[in-house]
C-alpha cells in the first residue's frame, strides 16, 4: 500500500476558548440590559448555538415545576434536536423575560423566545453584538481602539474595534457555548 508511506502533517490543537471562573462570575452580573442578559444567561447556561437560541419558541419552553427544560427543534445537526434540562439559576432569567414579552404583549405561542420590540426573532448577529457588549461592559476581554477616535462607535479603518465600533470584547457567543461544556 503506497499510503503507508504518507506521513500525516501534525497540528498544534488551538486551547479551548472558555471562561475563568472570575470571567463568568463578572460577564453574568455586569448588570445588563434585560435582553443581553437573557441570551449571556441563556447561552452560558444551556450551551445552545445562536441560530438554535433564535429558533427557540415559546411552545418550546417548559417551565414546569420539576420538568424545566428547553426543546430543541431546529439545529445545525440531527444531533443537535434535544430537550435541555433548565439550571435552576437561569429559571427566573426567563420568567422575568417571558414577564416582559407578555407585557409588551408579544408573548406568542408559536413566537420566538428571543423576541424583539416588534414580536420578531433575533437575529444571529444581533445575538453576537449583544453578547459583545456584554463582555465590554463586564470588562471581560475587551478590545482596545488603536485609532484614537473619541467616538464610541466610529472607528477608522484597521481599528480592531472595526468600523462601526461593534467589535468590544473578544468573546463570542461560542465562548459561552464552550464554557458550558467545559464546566459540564
Amino acid at each position: 500500500n503506497p499510503m503507508r508511506a504518507v506521513v500525516a502533517p501534525t497540528m498544534e490543537q488551538r486551547p479551548n476558548d472558555f471562561l475563568r471562573p472570575l470571567e463568568d462570575a463578572a460577564l453574568l452580573e455586569c448588570g445588563s440590559p434585560p435582553a443581553e442578559r437573557l441570551v449571556v444567561w441563556l447561552l452560558r447556561w444551556t450551551g445552545l448555538r445562536v441560530a438554535e437560541a433564535c429558533a427557540l419558541k415559546l411552545e418550546d419552553v417548559d417551565l414546569t415545576p420539576g420538568r424545566e427544560c428547553l426543546a430543541i427543534r431546529k439545529s445545525k445537526t440531527v444531533a443537535g434536536i434535544r430537550t435541555i434540562p433548565l439550571v435552576p439559576c437561569v429559571i427566573p432569567e426567563l420568567e422575568a423575560w417571558l414577564a416582559i414579552l407578555h407585557a409588551k404583549a408579544i408573548a406568542l405561542p408559536h413566537g420566538p423566545v428571543l423576541a424583539t420590540r416588534t414580536g420578531s426573532a433575533f437575529k444571529p448577529t444581533f445575538v453576537w453584538r449583544l453578547v459583545k457588549r456584554a463582555g465590554a461592559r463586564a470588562d471581560v476581554r475587551p478590545i482596545p481602539c488603536h485609532c484614537g477616535t473619541r467616538a464610541c462607535t466610529r472607528h477608522e479603518r484597521g481599528c480592531p474595534r472595526t468600523v462601526s465600533g461593534e467589535n468590544v470584547s473578544s468573546i463570542t457567543p461560542h465562548t459561552l457555548r464552550r464554557t458550558f461544556g467545559s464546566y459540564l
